[in-house]
């Protein structure tokens, strides 16, 4: 019985872990978005508040299409032909399998 709640625990401890790592995989992604028009604003070595806005309003326009995203689980129900549509949607390659699809999808 005891082996059965450290497995549990394992289990949450990884399911947390993957979680994390998608959140960490979705904000690297917007980074290197982002990063090019960072630094560009950056290039006089002052950022104005206006340029800040520009930025966080283009990550809240991201972040938006990326909660348009279907779960993981749901992506893996759908047909090659509409992993490959969402995939044009959101510019990420077409290419390989659906797993292969989804994979760039999540980021």
């Amino acid at each position: 019985m005891m082996d059965f709640g450290l497995d549990m625990g394992i289990e949450a401890l990884l399911a947390g872990l993957v979680v994390d790592l998608f959140l960490i995989g979705i904000g690297y992604k917007l980074y290197r978005k982002f990063r090019p028009k960072i630094e560009e604003a950056l290039e006089d070595g002052e950022l104005s508040l206006d340029e800040v806005i520009d930025i966080a309003e283009e990550v809240i326009e991201e972040v938006k299409e990326l909660k348009e995203l279907p779960s993981y689980s749901a992506m893996k129900k759908m047909k090659k032909s509409e992993l490959m549509n969402l995939a044009t949607q959101h510019e990420v390659s077409i290419d390989g399998t659906k797993e292969d699809i989804i994979k760039r999808l999540m980021g």
